[in-house]
């Protein structure tokens, strides 16, 4: 819940005009547009939006339905057909029919993430959307089937396995290059990992931009090297905000042809 009420909604939650007044005049509730009001907890994009004559959706629509996104600052508003709102420089726009809510339900918000964005950051939230069970992976699927052939040809790496963007970034990339990759494999006497590449090395993904449990990774690191593994662990800057370096180190690793080798104990 986004936090943003129409009049109408309210009336359905069993308000009546006396209730709306005492909670406007205690501050229980803001008038933010005419005919819509707002709790003090509300999403401040749901606010914009709703301000702007819009409704908010695709990727701050997810974001707010509690998916992993790719970052972006403003908000992504949807506005109705024929309509241009109040927008202010720098906000995304997009354009369809309008729900009677503030917030576009989710499979709605996915369908214009893969409309209007690229098929990476689509599949992204698609598999953020099934790893929160959210959706099924049928109901991904339905909605990779609707998407254009050209996005189509990045949506089919579809894994509902991935539990991070972060992972699904990297993975995508080494799909593409036709490396052989698993998501989220179990390897006794280390556990689960994010990815292994080929038959021996062990790429690691944090999801979290400010990662802490690096006690707990360097002795999974140990144990996967004396299992015979090589293994990398990518950062959250390396995957976001430094993927060019990091994916000229990723090429040079696959040239080696050391993750094909079947991993030898010490």
């Amino acid at each position: 819940m986004a936090g943003v009420f129409s009049k109408e909604q309210l009336r359905q939650m069993g308000w009546d005009e006396r209730q709306l007044r005492d909670a406007l005049e205690s501050g229980v509730l803001t008038r933010v547009a005419r005919g819509w009001y707002a709790h003090p907890t509300a999403e401040a994009a749901a606010v914009s939006a709703v301000r702007a004559g819009g409704r908010l959706g695709c990727l701050s629509g997810c974001r707010t339905h509690g998916l992993w996104t790719p970052h972006h600052r403003e908000p992504h508003i949807v506005l109705g057909r024929n309509t241009e709102g109040r927008l202010r420089l720098g906000w995304h726009r997009h354009h369809a029919p309008l729900p009677s809510e503030a917030l576009f339900p989710l499979a709605d918000c996915l369908a214009q993430v893969i409309k209007h964005h690229s098929a990476e950051e689509a599949l992204t939230v698609l598999e953020s959307a099934v790893n929160q069970k959210k959706i099924t992976a049928s109901d991904a699927r339905l909605l990779i089937g609707d998407a254009s052939v050209q996005k189509q040809r990045t949506l089919k790496f579809f894994d509902p396995r991935a539990q991070s963007g972060s992972e699904t970034k990297v993975r995508l990339f080494l799909q593409q290059m036709r490396v052989p990759v698993k998501s989220q494999v179990h390897i006794p006497g280390v556990g689960w990992v994010d990815h292994l590449v080929g038959n021996s090395y062990i790429l690691e993904c944090d999801s979290d931009e400010f990662h802490r449990d690096r006690g707990y990774d360097y002795t999974r690191d140990l144990g996967a090297h004396a299992l015979g593994y090589d293994s990398d662990r990518l950062s959250y800057a390396q995957i976001h905000y430094e993927w060019g370096q990091t994916t000229q180190y990723l090429v040079r690793k696959i040239r080696t042809r050391r993750h094909l080798r079947m991993p030898v104990p010490i």
